[in-house]
């Protein structure tokens, strides 16, 4: 049997007729022969953002996120926006029992960005996931229609939380 090489260089290179895992595979070996290369913390940002851009779906992703693990800083870009918003974990207090607070992403951006947190409700919550559900619903990028009872699961999940519990693990 004669095996054939394929290329996959880009998002656009990938035929999305064939099964979906493959498809979703093709998505991670395109990423990965972009991101072979080692390269300085300034340099990988920038090019983890490039090669998240060559596997996004147009209409559909939303936003991107690179997490700079040895110092301790996310890196995210919404879709509404080209810049680059960034937010070191060392301005958050993660050991007192203040309230949880969140940060729209689709309307942050990267002037005063910790000034744009606000506290978490279940109804912001709510908010936010039928925004992200309803478009994907409605474009037919999911076979089937989300039930609501799974949605109203995701709403809940985060009331299910101790940090307590999860300091102590």
């Amino acid at each position: 049997m004669d095996k054939k090489s394929i290329q996959w260089n880009d998002f656009y290179d990938i035929d999305w007729k064939q099964d979906v895992t493959l498809s979703v595979n093709q998505l991670f070996a395109v990423a990965a022969k972009r991101l072979y290369k080692p390269c300085d913390t300034l340099n990988c940002i920038g090019k983890a953002f490039d090669v998240l851009q060559k596997v996004t779906v147009k209409n559909h992703t939303q936003w991107s996120v690179v997490f700079d693990i040895f110092n301790k800083i996310v890196y995210f870009k919404n879709a509404k926006r080209e810049e680059t918003i960034k937010l070191n974990l060392a301005d958050f207090d993660f050991e007192s029992n203040k309230k949880v607070e969140i940060l729209d992403i689709q309307s942050a951006t990267s002037v005063n960005t910790m000034s744009q947190l606000k506290l978490y409700t279940p109804d912001i919550n709510r908010e936010y996931i039928f925004k992200a559900f309803n478009p994907l619903v409605d474009s037919r990028f999911f076979s089937t229609q989300i039930p609501s009872t799974l949605i109203e699961a995701y709403v809940r999940y985060p009331g299910t939380l101790n940090s307590n519990e999860l300091k102590s693990n």
